[in-house]
């Protein structure tokens, strides 16, 4: 009996020895007491990169400007063709107007050639409107005539101050010089028409209304190529004239002249 008792003691310290033993539990956080009178800072969330401020626009710079819609292309390519028939009347009213001056002494006399006056203008997106033009030249026997004139007056016998001669006036001055009295007339004829009639194109401020007027009477084998004239205008000073804001006289400054 006594066996039995110790063998019941020994049989149960080793199942208690073979069973296995529970993970200890984790040691408890530490906490940090804060001085006496001021209470602990609370903790920090985890830290986020700054965010960076979207950079200002360059002084100066302005986004670009959508272009036409469908309806204003419509519109705009309408008052283009209008345009073209203004600027070839703008021509023939020039080269009547010095041709006029010169028959006043000379009647009957053919001046130009006979190419006709031939206008195309084109829509340039970002750019604005061109048109070129191509206008009749001063023919050349126009030369011979001013030297005949020129001789004529030399052996004109002397008058008295009072007599008026036959070369006088914007007469004399398209007879001396043909050429350049077209030239001057043909520019301030186109001028006239950029500025007055081209509302219709409703040009935005930022685009250019160009105009390249040249010689139309190119020969077959020429090898120079012909003179061209260059006209130009911001649509920004279109729109302060057709506002009122400057008058003809500041406008027509504002027209940006090249060539011939």
């Amino acid at each position: 009996m006594q066996l039995l008792n110790v063998l019941t003691i020994a049989g149960v310290l080793s199942a208690g020895l073979s069973m296995p033993r529970a993970q200890d539990p984790p040691p408890p956080p530490v906490q940090t007491s804060a001085p006496q009178g001021q209470t602990a800072p609370p903790a920090q969330p985890p830290s986020t990169p700054p965010a960076v401020p979207a950079a200002p626009a360059a002084a100066g710079v302005t986004s670009p400007t959508p272009p036409l819609n469908t309806g204003e292309v419509r519109r705009r390519l309408e008052s283009i063709y209008i345009f073209e028939g203004v600027l070839i009347n703008a021509v023939k009213l020039a080269a009547q107007n010095t041709a006029g001056e010169i028959r006043r002494i000379e009647p009957g006399l053919v001046m130009f050639s006979s190419a006709p006056v031939r206008a195309h203008g084109t829509y340039l997106e970002g750019y604005g409107v061109f048109f070129q033009v191509e206008i009749p030249s001063v023919i050349p026997s126009m030369v011979s005539l001013v030297e005949r004139l020129q001789r004529d007056e030399r052996a004109r016998p002397t008058t008295s101050p009072a007599q008026p001669t036959a070369l006088t006036g914007g007469s004399a001055e398209a007879l001396m010089d043909p050429d350049a009295h077209y030239v001057q007339s043909v520019k301030d004829q186109l001028i006239n028409a950029m500025i007055k009639l081209s509302n219709s194109m409703e040009l935005r401020p930022e685009e250019w209304l160009t105009v390249a007027a040249r010689d139309g009477s190119e020969s077959p084998g020429q090898v120079t190529q012909p003179s061209t004239m260059t006209l130009r205008i911001k649509g920004a000073d279109l729109a302060d004239f057709f506002a009122n804001r400057i008058q003809m006289e500041e406008v027509r400054k504002r027209v940006q002249v090249r060539g011939f």
